[in-house]
């Protein structure tokens, strides 16, 4: 049941992560925000940095229990929440490199 909440974790920040970052870079900015677009910027390249490191690690961890699982079957969802975890870093390599790259050429 864990696991199924961790994969369930993974996947909507999959799915949010692109949204938002398509939106930062539009020029959207939210209503609780109260910085500047500088500072907006700054702070989701913070997120991004640490999904970067949490999906490599989790997705690691997951690849590891894979090695010690003892139920049958069970290592294919090990394997799914691994590549889940390895996608959501991957995704968040990309959309940090394109925002460094949109803000240092001032289109963001």
């Amino acid at each position: 049941m864990i696991a199924l909440i961790g994969i369930l974790a993974g996947l909507l920040a999959c799915i949010f992560l692109p949204i938002q970052a398509r939106q930062i870079r539009s020029g959207v900015m939210p209503k609780k925000f109260t910085g500047t677009r500088e500072q907006l910027v700054a702070a989701f390249r913070k997120q991004l940095s640490l999904f970067k490191w949490l999906g490599l690690g989790l997705g690691a961890m997951q690849i590891v229990l894979i090695a010690i699982e003892t139920e049958p079957g069970e290592w294919i969802v090990e394997l799914i929440a691994g590549l889940l975890w390895f996608t959501l870093g991957g995704m968040s390599f990309a959309y940090d490199r394109a925002l460094a790259k949109a803000a240092a050429s001032g289109t963001v």
